[in-house]
């Protein structure tokens, strides 16, 4: 029984890095996606207060994917 427990554990810990770095790679992506929206929130909220409501609308719309 103890060496069915330890296989079992040694098979999970074998996974966990593996998990991690694809979950850093997502993680990568995703602020990569935030700097995006950021800066077109940005370029909407100037065009928006300069009066340019045509060109703000466009970088307030989500992107297709």
């Amino acid at each position: 029984m103890r060496f069915v427990t330890m296989m079992v554990v040694l098979q999970f810990m074998g996974s966990v890095p593996a998990a991690q770095a694809a979950g850093s790679e997502d993680g990568a992506n995703a602020e990569a996606n935030k700097s995006a929206a950021r800066a077109e929130w940005r370029q909407a909220n100037v065009a928006y207060n300069l009066g340019h409501y045509d060109e703000a609308a466009k970088h307030s719309k989500r992107p297709t994917r």
